[in-house]
């Protein structure tokens, strides 16, 4: 292929990132309601971090919503569920950005994909409830339909204690 062919090849993918289209296999835009017959309990993975048993039902009993947007380099998600309305972005250049946690918490998420692309997985720090310092991890990936969006979360302690539970969400209207 010689030099002056590649050229519209390159011109692509530069204007692609110039204008913020999407680069992955994957794109997680839309808005998404939480399938609760299909998804965890996030108790778990609340009570290990310390949140009082109130909260805790009350997170439950609420529906969970988010709106997502997403660029070539960053997520952003809009999240309506029990502890209000919070916006979280996640960027993905595998380094800590400061952003809040879908419970309203300031926090620190480094965020890359991983699998070709296909996972975008989030990480950051967590503590439980005895102040034991770990890591909290968000694994996302979507259906080969587009309508399925599922995000396994996990707390690891550095004690040895760990929670997980799969949080799925289905493409709203």
């Amino acid at each position: 292929m010689s030099r002056l062919s590649r050229l519209p090849l390159l011109l692509a993918l530069l204007f692609a990132g110039a204008f913020g289209l999407p680069a992955h296999a994957v794109d997680f835009s839309g808005r998404w309601s939480l399938d609760k017959a299909a998804s965890g309990s996030m108790d778990p993975i609340l009570e290990l971090q310390g949140v009082a048993w109130a909260k805790r039902k009350l997170a439950e009993g609420l529906d969970a919503k988010v709106a997502i947007t997403q660029t070539a380099d960053r997520m952003t998600a809009a999240y309506d569920n029990a502890a209000g309305k919070q916006q979280q972005v996640l960027v993905f250049d595998g380094r800590p950005h400061s952003t809040v946690n879908p419970a309203g918490i300031e926090t620190t998420f480094s965020t890359s994909w991983q699998d070709g692309e296909n996972r975008l997985v989030s990480s950051g720090p967590a503590s439980g409830q005895d102040g034991a310092a770990g890591t909290l991890t968000e694994t996302r990936t979507l259906s080969a339909d587009g309508a399925t969006l599922t995000v396994v979360v996990e707390v690891k302690l550095s004690d040895g204690r760990s929670a997980r539970t799969t949080r799925v969400f289905r493409r709203a209207a």
